[in-house]
């Protein structure tokens, strides 16, 4: 599947994004996933965090180790979103709760964002064709984070 992608669908999508980023401040912008054509149902993409700011918004410590990576400008690609945080070890308790403190998080951010897109005018939404023939008509997907960027 192929789409012409308008620059009045990319702004609805920034506007979707912008929206969220009222209720999550650490939210620095957004891309599409690579293979986000392949799906009808979802407009995947991928969200650019601040980690800094989102220790601040959790009242969290970021670790040490997370902080050089920062610093160096590396870019990093991930799909939990509390992974700079300590964690524990696995299984133990604090690592139970901080892996559904994270689960919570990007359940309300995906909510947040989903819902805004929503409210997005159809002329500024993404539509696709499904069905074929007769049964063939236009659908708006929801959209969805698929996974977090952290970079400086």
């Amino acid at each position: 599947m192929s789409f012409n992608i308008t620059e009045k669908q990319i702004r609805g999508i920034d506007l979707s994004v912008k929206a969220t980023k009222k209720a999550f401040p650490f939210i620095k912008g957004w891309e599409f996933t690579p293979d986000w054509e392949r799906y009808t149902t979802v407009i995947y993409i991928n969200l650019y965090i601040d980690f800094i700011a989102l220790g601040k918004f959790l009242n969290m410590e970021v670790r040490e180790y997370w902080l050089d990576r920062y610093e160096s400008g590396e870019e990093f690609v991930t799909g939990a979103l509390l992974s700079p945080f300590d964690w524990g070890d696995y299984g133990t308790d604090n690592w139970d709760k901080i892996a559904e403190i994270s689960h919570n998080l990007r359940q309300k951010i995906n909510g947040t964002l989903t819902k805004a897109y929503e409210f997005i005018p159809d002329d500024m939404s993404i539509f696709y064709n499904v069905g074929s023939g007769a049964l063939s008509s236009d659908y708006k997907p929801t959209i969805s984070s698929d996974n977090f960027i952290y970079k400086s």
